[in-house]
């Protein structure tokens, strides 16, 4: 079984109602169904040492009302590591999470997510 590395799970940028907790919750459930191939996006790089296991990344992204992901944006925090890494790591994770089918919703929401790459 997985060790959640989700942090700061989600910060939908509304207010937090027991239908927006339900709105959280599905999301949750969506990114973790998918976790293992978030992880494969850092994995190699964690194994080579290339990243850290304290190092991050965080997405933003809206959920359309069809439950699309997007207007994807990442960071990672990690000075250590290169250009060339963080791309091709953000690219993955983010790539990943615009495949995600999200539960429709009445309006956009907006998402942030910080996963530590533990």
């Amino acid at each position: 079984m997985y060790k959640i590395s989700i942090i700061a799970l989600l910060l939908i940028l509304t207010s937090c109602s027991s239908k927006q907790k339900k709105k959280k919750e599905g999301v949750y459930n969506s990114l973790f169904s998918h976790i293992t191939k978030i992880r494969n996006c850092w994995a190699k790089e964690l194994y080579t040492r290339r990243v850290l296991k304290t190092d991050s990344i965080v997405a933003g992204f809206a959920i359309e009302k069809s439950g699309k992901a997007t207007k994807l944006k990442g960071e990672i925090a990690g000075a250590h590591i290169s250009p060339r890494t963080k791309k091709r790591i953000k690219n993955c994770v983010l790539g990943t999470i615009s495949y995600i089918q999200f539960a429709p919703r009445s309006k956009r929401d907006d998402v942030a997510i910080r996963l530590n790459f533990e």
